[in-house]
């Protein structure tokens, strides 16, 4: 699965994004900023290392805030996916914020189309994460990357899925 099929939910996604185009007004060296973090070199927890109860098991995506890492709950053995914020973005409390609220939003909606937050909160590192389901199959985008086109039926199928969801998150206030 990649890092688009655990968008949590399309208002989710939309705050990325205006959480990103305002990080690029704000920031006068954006370009470079985000060279740093998307870079090969950037700071990236590795197999087997801890980030709070979670024992990080691979990496399923990154993007402009973080990275979204598959992690196991040694107690248990319960696999989940791991959302990290990027260090750099961690010291804006604005961003922090957005991405708690996203976090406490998307747990109250409990709906099938929409991904399960499980917790969230900060390590003694300062480290900021979000505990997810982790969701097996493709996005979206790749399956039109694949096929192009989908048929009728299933553009139908889907899009009363993605309804189902906003009309979920709706109903929850968000």
């Amino acid at each position: 699965a990649s890092g688009d099929a655990l968008a949590s939910s399309p208002q989710a996604l939309a705050s990325a994004i205006r959480i990103v185009q305002e990080a690029a007004r704000n920031r006068p060296d954006w370009p470079d900023f985000m060279g740093r973090i998307l870079s090969p070199g950037a700071r990236m927890l590795g197999i087997g290392q801890a980030l709070g109860n979670y024992r990080i098991v691979g990496k399923l995506g990154h993007g402009a805030m973080g990275v979204v890492y598959e992690a196991e709950l040694p107690a248990s053995g319960a696999r989940v996916a791991l959302k990290v914020i990027h260090k750099d973005l961690a010291r804006n409390h604005e961003v922090v914020t957005r991405f708690l609220n996203e976090a406490r939003a998307v747990h109250q909606i409990g709906n099938p189309h929409v991904v399960d937050v499980s917790d969230f909160g900060q390590t003694d590192e300062g480290e900021h994460f979000m505990v997810m389901e982790v969701l097996a199959g493709e996005s979206l985008a790749d399956r039109l990357e694949r096929e192009k086109r989908l048929d009728v039926a299933t553009a139908l199928h889907l899009g009363a899925q993605l309804a189902d969801g906003l009309a979920a998150a709706h109903a929850a206030g968000v």
